[in-house]
């Protein structure tokens, strides 16, 4: 048991928080376990770089030159770059969970449907789908002896990626401590070998993808949509910061940078090997092989993708520790457990379509906390969120709520555009218009109020 507190105003004491569920998960993360701000972005790189990424920079050079491609990865990640800068530096200012954070915005009841979507989203559904993806990678690699059967492979690779999440933020970093710096290296290599089967670096930037040609803005938004639903959970990492700038930069530079890599490793291997496609996307795996990386180059992969599933499980059970008040490492192994036996059991492939639709979700989760911290609380009404023990909060947010919602369903619905940006602008602009003209003419639109207990809740 963790106790936290601090002196405030000089001779005010703050009522102290109770880590009482562990790793911090509803209380603010003290200032002597709080991080240096290259372990945050060296965690945040290893979140994005995976092999979703790598296929999405495959199926976006499709239809560019590698040029354009690499152009269009760098474009897109500048997005992402900003978006999760806005939110990492709030979670970096008050040391508290992505989760935790949505409570100022969304009030106590609110947050809970969040944590739940979160939960289910990146806790039970992606973690399941990159399990599976693991047993059928592990599949392809040895597929003559018995840990290589796709199900014997997704369960011990489940359970694996499971340990690190549960462990929590020191395990996350000692894996991406061993595995971006991995990942660069695969990067050179895979580089120095398209320059070898192509003669030079120039022939490269000019091949041009065996698809249909694509706009660069609609490559830019594809790539930045990809990437987007995950990206609301960034806080649980930036928490760990020691400010509201290294917060913000550590989310920024860590998953710009390493998913714009990842892009372009992606893109650049697959146009150079013109490999078979899987549906409109190549192979990568396949391509790597091509290019003669080895089974060594789809071993860093694996562990780009562990560096990734780890923290999708360990955000999901963050967002569940939000309003059960259960032991933080029992309720991560629960959801582990949950996601590894549907990836195994092969049911995952029915529900994809839901995961997907599900997942149009989160960023307009995004776009209502963004508003309310930066435009209303920081911007109009010149106040900081009220975070830790005995601190009051609304039960909900109804303008938050009903933007939230509103921008779901125009994701949803609207075929134009890219589904997340459409969320994430309509909840955006939706809650400031609202809650601007509630604020002026003093309309309440926040509903309860709750006082947070020592122990988080």
């Amino acid at each position: 048991m963790v106790k936290n507190g601090k002196k405030e105003g000089g001779n005010k004491m703050v009522k102290e928080s109770v880590d009482k569920i562990g790793d911090y998960a509803v209380v603010p993360v003290p200032e002597h376990e709080q991080r240096r701000f290259l372990s945050n972005v060296w965690i945040t790189s290893g979140w994005i770089i995976c092999v979703s990424t790598l296929f999405t920079g495959a199926a976006v050079a499709t239809g560019l030159t590698v040029k354009g491609m690499i152009l269009a990865s760098i474009g897109g990640m500048a997005l992402i770059a900003f978006y999760v800068l806005t939110m990492g530096a709030i979670s970096g200012r008050y040391h508290v969970s992505a989760s935790v954070t949505l409570r100022q915005a969304f009030g106590r009841y609110g947050s809970v449907l969040m944590g739940t979507i979160i939960a289910l989203v990146l806790g039970v559904g992606w973690y399941a789908w990159q399990a599976s993806f693991f047993g059928l990678t592990i599949n392809a690699i040895a597929p003559d002896y018995w840990f290589g059967n796709v199900q014997v492979a997704t369960v011990w690779g489940g359970l694996l990626m499971m340990c690190t999440a549960v462990i929590g933020y020191k395990g996350l970093g000692v894996l991406s401590f061993l595995a971006v710096p991995l990942v660069m290296l695969l990067a050179l290599f895979g580089l120095h070998a398209c320059i070898v089967e192509t003669g030079s670096l120039g022939a490269i930037f000019e091949m041009i993808g065996p698809g249909e040609p694509i706009s660069m803005g609609l490559a830019m938004s594809a790539i930045a949509g990809s990437v987007m639903a995950g990206a609301i959970a960034i806080g649980d990492i930036t928490r760990y910061s020691k400010n509201t700038l290294e917060g913000g930069l550590s989310a920024a530079i860590g998953y710009g940078l390493g998913g714009t890599i990842a892009l372009i490793i992606g893109g650049m291997i697959a146009v150079v090997t013109q490999v078979e496609m899987i549906g409109t996307t190549p192979q990568v795996p396949g391509a790597m092989l091509a290019l003669g990386l080895g089974a060594g180059g789809i071993v860093i992969l694996i562990l780009a993708q562990w560096t990734t599933n780890d923290n999708n499980l360990y955000s999901g059970a963050l967002g569940l520790a939000n309003f059960i008040p259960f032991n933080k490492r029992t309720l991560t192994a629960i959801l582990g457990l949950i996601g590894t036996g549907i990836a195994a059991i092969g049911i995952f492939e029915h529900f994809i379509g839901w995961l997907g639709n599900l997942g149009i979700w989160l960023p307009p989760i995004g776009g209502v906390l963004i508003c309310d911290y930066w435009l209303i609380h920081r911007g109009l009404l010149k106040k900081e969120y009220i975070v830790g023990a005995g601190k009051i909060i609304s039960n909900l947010n109804v303008v938050a709520l009903l933007a939230f919602i509103v921008g779901g369903v125009v994701a949803y619905k609207v075929a134009w555009g890219v589904p997340a940006f459409n969320g994430l602008l309509t909840s955006f602009v939706l809650y400031a218009i609202i809650a601007i003209v509630c604020e002026k003419g003093n309309i309440k639109y926040k509903v309860g109020e709750h006082t947070v207990s020592e122990s988080g809740y």
